[in-house]
Order: C-alpha cells, then structure tokens, then sequence
C-alpha cells in the first residue's frame, strides 16, 4: 500500500478522527486510526466505544495501491503536525511497518494489528433525520453547557443538555439543570418531532466542527439513543443518555406575579463585593432583600464578618417586600451569561423560585432556587 497525499489535509483529518480515539489507555486497540485506502479515496475510522468516527478522504492524493492498516493515532499525528513539506508519502513496508516520508525526512512506524480492530457499522438509514440551525448550536453551548450537573455516573441524566422538538408546534427548545439552577433557551423550528440529552463534549464538537467547516451544513440521524452526525461526508457516532429527562416547563412558564429590572453589572460587582466573606462556606449564602425601589445585599460570616450594599431596582412591580437567601455562585453564574445590561426577575411570593430573563431575548431563561433559612 502506497499513498502521497497533502499534507495538511492529512493532518486535518486525523485531527479529527483524534476527537473519537480512547486515550484512557484501557484498550491499545482503539488508540489506533484504522486507514482504509480504496482507489480514489482514504477512510479514517477511529472508536472509544462511546462513540466513533469515519473520515473521507478523496482530494489531493494519489494512491498507487490500496490496502489497510492501523497505526496509533497521536504518534502519527504528532509526526505529521511537524513536517514541513507540502506532501507526503505513507507507503506500507513488510506488512509491520509504516514509512511516512518526504523529500528530507523519513520515519519507519510500527503499526498495529488491522484484524484486531472491532467492526463499526455505520447503518442509519432508518433512522430520524433532521437539521438544527448554527445560531441554536452555538446559542446552548455558549449559554446552557455550564448548568448541568457534574454528577460522575452515566446514569445521571442532568449530566446532558434536553434538546426538545415534541413539547411545542414550531419551537424547539433546550434546557440544563443540576437541580438547583436552570438555563432555558429556545427558538423556531420548523422539522421533524424528537427529544434527546447531548452531553457538552458532544455539544463542544458540534461548534468546532460549525468553525472548521463553514459552508457545510451539519446533518443529524437519530434513533433510541444512539445520534449520527454527518458534515461533509464524514460521519460521527455518539451514544446517548436513553433515561428520561425530568419536564421543567410548567416552572419556566408559571404566573409570577412580581418583578423588577436590574442593571446586571452593578449586581454582578455588588455580589463580588460580597463573595469573600463567605467563598469557603458550603453553601455561599447571600441574603437578598427586595422593597421598594431597591434591593440590599448582605452576608455574614461568624469567623470573618459581614457585608451590606445596596443597589437601584427599575420598573419595578412589586406588591409587598420580599426576602430570599441564595447560592451567591449561582446568581453570578446566571449573569455572566447574559449579554444585555438590563435583566429581569421575576418571583411569586418567598422561597419561591426566581426567573431571571433578558429583557432583549425573551427566548433565554434562567431558573435559580432559593434555599431555606
């Protein structure tokens, strides 16, 4: 078997196989890259069980015999990444060896035993398809990815992103939550009806993969939690969460009677101001009390003090005073995340959770949980 190929393309392409390689170091095998070369084109496929890779080569190379062999995927790409040349030759020698070479370098590379690699199927014929627009992509991976939980067991569902196209005509929507907050977002929709959890290594893929290949519109195939992803001709296998994700939306969508707007930065600076006090205590607690036109932030800690500080509410609808006792990280967390000034709480009544939205994006919401006295 030889080929000679480009060879930053080449390395682009086990760059990406590198995504679904096992570096755990559990099984030698799938550390591997099983190249396939047929007469015009090279097929890289690369697992680590949870999920697998087949990447299409067929520009830019020349291929003077076919064959396969399976090489460890970092050392290759670690040689590639440092060559220089506009080309490069892989061509097979003794059946045991890999000769990577070009016009001033050559390296002779063990390579690894082809039969022993598991078959993959890549059959999805069947299955649901279905697109999801770049703006949705990067929106939850930006904005949601940060508010699972991080609970170690893949039993826990909250550990993913709900992605969901059943609960309403026209709309799909997503949500994260570790329980005690919440990130909401959702937009319009117009494509075939399914719900599924995405973990945020998944979701991170999926943006690299919208910078790395603009122009080229990502597919998905899905079917009893097992997901396809398809970008120019190169496939991506994930396995998914199949336990059901818990319903949120009545909480997103109750009547809450009470609200004000706030300028996000002087309460992200006033909670900051505060946070020293209390970051080693286990629950970071600050007390917030709502009055009037203006909402007073306090903490206390019995071995190094208290704090107080005032901030300006507007437009404020209000009936009554209202006091909550919250995580202090997770209300700085939430407003991180917003990109106008002007955000928007919203409450019931005491101890009753707190919608937090952008006054500019009513398709993005966050839920945060008082805790109790």
């Amino acid at each position: 078997m030889k080929i000679t190929i480009n060879t930053k393309l080449l390395t682009e392409k086990i760059q990406l196989a590198s995504n679904t390689l096992d570096t755990s170091g559990l099984n030698p095998i799938l550390a591997g890259i099983l190249f396939n070369v047929g007469n015009n084109s090279i097929t890289l496929i690369s697992s680590n069980n949870n999920c697998y890779s087949q990447i299409n080569i067929d520009k830019d190379l020349k291929i003077e015999s076919q064959g396969k062999f399976l090489v460890k995927g970092k050392m290759i790409l670690d040689i590639l990444s440092n060559l220089k040349s506009n080309e490069v030759t892989l061509e097979i020698i003794d059946e045991s060896v890999l000769r990577i070479y070009n016009d001033t370098f050559s390296c002779n590379l063990n390579i690894l035993d082809v039969n022993s690699y598991p078959t993959i199927s890549f059959y999805y014929t069947d299955w649901l398809k279905f697109t999801l627009s770049n703006s949705f992509i990067k929106k939850i991976n930006n904005k949601l990815s940060n508010f699972v939980a991080t609970t170690i067991g893949s039993n826990n569902v909250l550990t993913g992103i709900c992605i969901d196209s059943n609960n309403e005509n026209n709309l799909i929507k997503a949500v994260a939550t570790d329980s005690f907050h919440l990130a909401f977002y959702q937009e319009d929709y117009n494509g075939p009806k399914f719900k599924l959890v995405v973990d945020t290594k998944i979701l991170n893929f999926l943006n690299n993969l919208i910078e790395n290949n603009k122009g080229n519109q990502i597919f998905f195939w899905f079917n009893s939690g097992k997901l396809i992803i398809e970008c120019n001709r190169n496939l991506f296998f994930f396995k998914l969460s199949e336990n059901e994700y818990p319903s949120v939306y009545k909480t997103l969508e109750s009547n809450y009677t009470n609200s004000f707007e706030v300028n996000k930065s002087q309460l992200n600076d006033a909670l900051n101001r505060a946070l020293p006090l209390i970051q080693n205590d286990k629950n970071s607690t600050v007390r917030i009390v709502i009055s009037n036109d203006k909402i007073s932030i306090s903490t206390k800690s019995i071995e190094f003090g208290d704090t107080f500080e005032e901030v300006e509410i507007t437009n404020t609808n209000i009936s009554g005073d209202f006091e909550f006792l919250l995580n202090i990280r997770f209300l700085n967390h939430i407003l991180k995340v917003f990109d106008d000034q002007v955000v928007t709480f919203n409450f019931t009544g005491n101890n009753r959770p707190i919608l937090i939205t952008d006054k500019k994006d009513n398709n993005l919401k966050f839920l945060v949980l008082p805790l109790r006295n």
